[in-house]
């Protein structure tokens, strides 16, 4: 078992915890609050097209290099070179595609100027993920970290300036999306640089011998990632083309839970970054992986009980405190989308195991049929129900393709079921549940209850060792 795992995942969580935090609160907040549902929405629209097409910009590369790069270094000299110059060559491609469909859907000379520049982060962000994807699968954690923050410091320095100086007399949603360009292209440049430079490589050159047989190999890979795009990304989409009147308003209202989605999804999806190389590393040499699989579920077990107690009695001020402006059609929305968290959670835990298997053919196959359930409820329940339908549509897929991959991993890998740690997650649940109620009945602001809630759901997972320093320590 490889040691300083969860070192690294502790201060890979504490610096994103530090940042992300300040972006979502102090900065993206901020400007749907200034420019409004509507105009926030429009945007949100926009990059969730981007990104419906951003495999176009590796094709699995990352996934598959990453996998590949852990079990055997050496190949991060033969590989490097070739793949960056044909990350270059997709990117053109994406731009292409993304354009030539944007067209097909009559967007505007707005959307089209906006798409641009959102396009261009996508590609500025594929090579800062391609970067990192080489330091996990070398274990420079202290890179990895370091670049998982780096463009995000860079965009709220730039984005602070713009929304709490006297430079601009007015904030311009444009002005918002060059700052994060900018940062990203900053943080592209570095995280590359430090490849090539620790790494003491070539610069990338025109050289393609051995490339198609790469392009092969991860196309599975690709193939999972378009799928899994498809059902997280396409709600926005839809609702901007089966709302005509009003799908850039219902787009924001469903933005508002997303983006607290999108901040909690950090947690398991760094956790998923650093366990795949090292389940891949495990399964490779025939060691034993189940220790920091179930040490992964319990982490699990100690994050989402508390964090969907918390959303069940607190997201009317939660709502509030984050929308001053909200109304209550915004409620079942938000909720549905926050209670997915623990699905999304197993999925990064049991589909990042199979990922470093290599069964993408079967987390393929559980994808595409999330993605007719997700298209089919959209297509029912959109048109009735705007974003609270998209919400509840995302709920259902999320759980169906969580508990797919789960129940193959126990099944397939005649993982017996830890009755202990069931036993400890009940008791969980009824503990903090009493606690609750009990935390209820003070006279004092949610805020404090919020605060006093998570202090007694900390002691009990450290009683209950859901979370247990010294293991941790250890691995």
């Amino acid at each position: 078992m490889p040691k300083g795992l969860f070192k690294n995942i502790f201060v890979l969580l504490l610096a994103n915890l530090l940042i992300k935090p300040l972006w979502i609160f102090g900065v993206d907040l901020k400007v749907q609050n200034i420019l409004g549902a509507e105009e926030y929405g429009l945007y949100f629209v926009v990059f969730n097209f981007s990104f419906l097409f951003h495999i176009l910009l590796d094709l699995g590369i990352n996934q598959f290099h990453n996998r590949e790069l852990a079990q055997n270094p050496s190949l991060l000299e033969s590989h490097f070179g070739k793949l960056f110059v044909l990350k270059l060559l997709f990117s053109f491609a994406y731009f292409v595609i993304t354009f030539l469909l944007a067209l097909s859907f009559s967007y505007s000379p707005e959307k089209m100027q906006l798409l641009f520049f959102l396009a261009l982060q996508q590609v500025l962000h594929s090579f800062i993920l391609f970067s990192r994807s080489n330091f996990t699968a070398l274990q420079w954690y202290a890179w990895d970290a370091f670049f998982s923050v780096f463009e995000r410091c860079l965009s709220i320095l730039f984005c602070l300036v713009l929304l709490y100086s006297n430079f601009f007399v007015e904030f311009k949603l444009l002005y918002f999306i060059y700052a994060q360009s900018l940062a990203l292209a900053l943080g592209a440049i570095g995280s590359v640089l430090v490849v090539v430079f620790k790494g003491k490589l070539r610069w990338p050159s025109l050289n393609f011998d051995g490339i198609l047989p790469l392009i092969k190999l991860a196309l599975p890979f690709a193939l999972v990632v378009l799928l899994m795009t498809i059902y997280t990304r396409i709600d926005a989409v839809m609702l901007d083309k089966l709302l005509p009147q009003s799908g850039d308003e219902e787009a924001g209202i469903y933005a508002a839970g997303y983006r607290l989605l999108d901040a909690v999804n950090m947690i398991p999806f760094l956790l998923a970054s650093l366990l795949i190389p090292n389940f891949a590393r495990q399964l490779k040499n025939s060691e034993d992986f189940k220790p920091i699989l179930w040490t992964a579920f319990d982490l699990f077990i100690a994050l989402c009980i508390p964090f969907v107690l918390f959303i069940a009695f607190f997201y009317q001020q939660l709502l509030d405190f984050l929308y001053p402006s909200n109304s209550p059609i915004w409620n079942l929305s938000f909720r549905f989308l926050l209670f997915s968290f623990p699905a999304i959670f197993l999925s990064y835990i049991f589909g990042g195991f199979l990922t470093a298997a290599g069964r993408m053919n079967l987390i393929s196959f559980f994808a595409l049929l999330t993605i007719l359930l997700n298209l089919t409820l959209n297509l029912i329940w959109i048109p009735k129900y705007g974003a609270s339908g998209a919400a509840v549509a995302t709920f259902i897929s999320q759980y169906l393709m969580a508990f797919a991959q789960m129940f193959y991993v126990i099944y397939h890998w005649k993982l017996k079921w830890q009755v202990v740690k069931l036993v400890k997650a009940v008791i969980y649940l009824l503990l903090l549940s009493v606690s609750l109620f009990l935390i209820l009945e003070l006279n004092s602001t949610w805020i404090l209850k919020f605060l006093f809630f998570t202090f007694i759901a900390i002691l009990l997972s450290l009683a209950l060792r859901l979370i247990d320093v010294q293991k941790l320590l250890k691995l």
